[in-house]
């Protein structure tokens, strides 16, 4: 097994390029050699996806796959204390493949969590997409762990086979839990050899006939749509088999004045859009004070609140809190959303954040 780890490669990279901080003349040549180095170590996290120590067999495992956005990596600090994350897929929507996987891996770093990170799937480059105007700054943000990450030295690097990658975790998993916080490319790679594995894919979003109207609107599916649609053909078409059939949860926040016992509804009484599951700047000192993971949390989100607050809602975090506390959800259609205020989900991730 190969044992260089991206973490190590990472900690190389900051050690030569200390004295070049040190100093604005550095020379051309060691900036060259800095980005080399960057270079092997996503490479090396690519090709070779034992970048962590082998972990044990286990019965049940969570496979996470995500685009590395704020709100993944407060889902991962969820469900941490689970111990049943084999592994992070990192699959190109808000974050590229390769810049998302380093943040993430730092972000595990930070947390002191040894789970391994994949770099995933990205989709066709030429897809019919339509970028928004702010889609540049969530990018940067989340692939520079809000600012608190210096990534201008990194050279973006070609993405791996995926389903290679995750085969190496997947083997030894009698049952799978798939969190799905990302676009579905990577999905439509790895599904044909580990569905036969998935027990549950627990999904952020709405199946396609809970949306208005009929049409993908979640960023998950719109960023990568024909994935999308492939994706829920397959899982559609999954249920008409005889024998196991697979469970697929969708996760949301409310989008209609109809809610869920006493979760706030998602529009105000003259049809304006609210968010109430958010996270809210008040929250910060409150994730400080709990500490472990939940504190991580907050330096990250606390370094640059303007790029985030008013923009995000509590997505994916939610999605993970369905794993571990499905009492608090209720069917809403095809879909499941909480049924608690706002400040009561934010009370329990708080907690399961800060738990070890």
């Amino acid at each position: 097994m190969n044992t260089f780890s991206l973490s190590a490669a990472l900690t190389l990279f900051a050690t030569v390029t200390y004295p070049m901080k040190q100093s604005h003349a550095a020379p051309a040549t060691t900036m060259r050699f800095c980005r080399v180095l960057v270079h092997i170590a996503l490479s090396t996290a690519m090709l070779f996806p034992m970048v962590e120590a082998a972990v044990a067999a286990s019965d049940h495992c969570i496979l996470v796959d995500s685009d590395a956005d704020l709100d993944d990596y407060r889902a991962i600090a969820t469900l941490a204390s689970t111990e049943q994350i084999r592994a992070v897929i990192v699959t190109e929507g808000i974050s590229r493949g390769p810049q998302g996987a380093l943040a993430m891996q730092e972000f595990l770093r930070r947390t002191a969590l040894k789970i391994p990170v994949i770099v995933g799937a990205s989709p066709d480059p030429d897809r019919k997409y339509e970028e928004k105007p702010e889609f540049k700054n969530w990018r940067a943000t989340a692939e520079s762990l809000n600012g608190t990450l210096d990534v201008r030295e990194i050279s973006p690097t070609p993405n791996g086979d995926v389903t290679v990658a995750v085969r190496a975790y997947a083997n030894d998993c009698a049952k799978i839990t798939l969190l799905m916080i990302g676009p579905w490319t990577s999905f439509m790679r790895y599904a044909a050899e580990l569905l036969p594995k998935i027990d549950r894919i627990v999904a952020q979003g709405r199946p396609v006939p809970d949306e208005i109207g009929g049409e993908p609107d979640g960023f998950n599916c719109v960023y990568d749509v024909a994935s999308c649609y492939a994706a829920f053909d397959l899982l559609a078409g999954r249920q008409l088999r005889a024998g196991r059939r697979l469970r697929t949860s969708w996760v949301d926040i409310p989008n209609t004045v109809e809610v869920c016992g006493l979760a706030e509804p998602g529009l105000d009484k003259f049809g304006k859009r609210q968010h109430s599951l958010v996270p809210r700047e008040d929250w910060l000192p409150d994730l400080e004070a709990a500490g472990g993971k939940a504190k991580v949390v907050a330096e990250i989100l606390k370094n640059n609140v303007a790029s985030w607050k008013d923009t995000t809602s509590l997505w994916d975090d939610l999605t993970a809190l369905y794993i571990v506390r499905p009492e608090i959800f209720g069917w809403k259609g095809g879909h499941l959303e909480p049924c608690i205020p706002s400040q009561s989900v934010r009370n329990i991730l708080r907690d399961m954040m800060a738990k070890n």
